[in-house]
Protein backbone atom coordinates (compact mmCIF):
# COMPACT_ATOMS: atom_id res chain seq x y z
CA UNK A 1 0.00 0.00 0.00
CA UNK A 2 2.83 2.73 0.83
CA UNK A 3 4.89 1.30 -2.13
CA UNK A 4 1.95 1.64 -4.01
CA UNK A 5 1.34 5.51 -2.92
CA UNK A 6 4.91 6.35 -3.82
CA UNK A 7 6.28 5.96 -0.41
CA UNK A 8 9.59 5.98 0.42
CA UNK A 9 9.70 4.88 3.95
CA UNK A 10 7.13 4.29 6.65
CA UNK A 11 7.87 6.31 10.05
CA UNK A 12 5.78 4.70 13.26
CA UNK A 13 6.09 6.26 17.15
CA UNK A 14 5.85 3.67 19.71
CA UNK A 15 6.06 4.95 24.11
CA UNK A 16 9.48 4.30 25.43
CA UNK A 17 8.11 1.82 28.26
CA UNK A 18 6.83 -0.53 25.46
CA UNK A 19 10.35 -2.26 24.88
CA UNK A 20 8.54 -5.21 23.53
CA UNK A 21 7.40 -3.05 20.41
CA UNK A 22 10.81 -1.87 19.93
CA UNK A 23 12.36 -4.96 19.59
CA UNK A 24 9.44 -6.42 17.21
CA UNK A 25 9.55 -3.57 15.10
CA UNK A 26 13.40 -3.92 14.78
CA UNK A 27 12.81 -7.54 13.64
CA UNK A 28 10.58 -6.18 11.25
CA UNK A 29 13.26 -4.00 9.56
CA UNK A 30 12.55 -0.69 11.47
CA UNK A 31 15.50 1.56 12.84
CA UNK A 32 15.38 4.39 15.84
CA UNK A 33 15.66 7.46 14.45
CA UNK A 34 14.75 9.82 17.58
CA UNK A 35 12.96 10.30 21.25
CA UNK A 36 10.59 12.91 21.97
CA UNK A 37 8.81 13.70 25.10
CA UNK A 38 4.83 14.44 24.96
CA UNK A 39 4.08 17.96 25.85
CA UNK A 40 4.49 18.53 29.91
CA UNK A 41 6.98 15.67 30.28
CA UNK A 42 10.85 16.55 31.20
CA UNK A 43 11.68 13.26 29.59
CA UNK A 44 11.42 10.68 26.29
CA UNK A 45 8.08 9.59 26.22
CA UNK A 46 7.96 8.36 22.52
CA UNK A 47 10.51 6.60 20.20
CA UNK A 48 10.28 7.34 16.59
CA UNK A 49 11.00 4.62 14.09
CA UNK A 50 11.78 4.34 10.23
CA UNK A 51 12.06 2.02 7.82
CA UNK A 52 12.54 1.95 3.87
CA UNK A 53 9.78 0.35 1.79
CA UNK A 54 11.74 0.03 -1.27
CA UNK A 55 14.03 -2.68 0.42
CA UNK A 56 12.79 -3.53 3.68
CA UNK A 57 15.83 -2.51 5.12
CA UNK A 58 15.93 0.48 7.62
CA UNK A 59 16.18 3.53 5.77
CA UNK A 60 17.45 5.83 8.52
CA UNK A 61 19.15 8.99 8.29
CA UNK A 62 20.65 11.38 10.73
CA UNK A 63 22.43 14.51 10.60
CA UNK A 64 25.54 15.71 12.38
CA UNK A 65 23.54 17.73 14.84
CA UNK A 66 21.33 14.62 15.39
CA UNK A 67 18.01 15.33 13.70
CA UNK A 68 16.57 13.03 11.74
CA UNK A 69 17.80 13.53 7.95
CA UNK A 70 14.96 14.01 5.46
CA UNK A 71 14.83 11.51 2.15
Amino acid sequence: MAREAGKSRLVLQTRVELVENHEAFTRLGFSITAHTAHEGFDRPTSVTMVRSVRSGSADVGRRSDGAEEEF
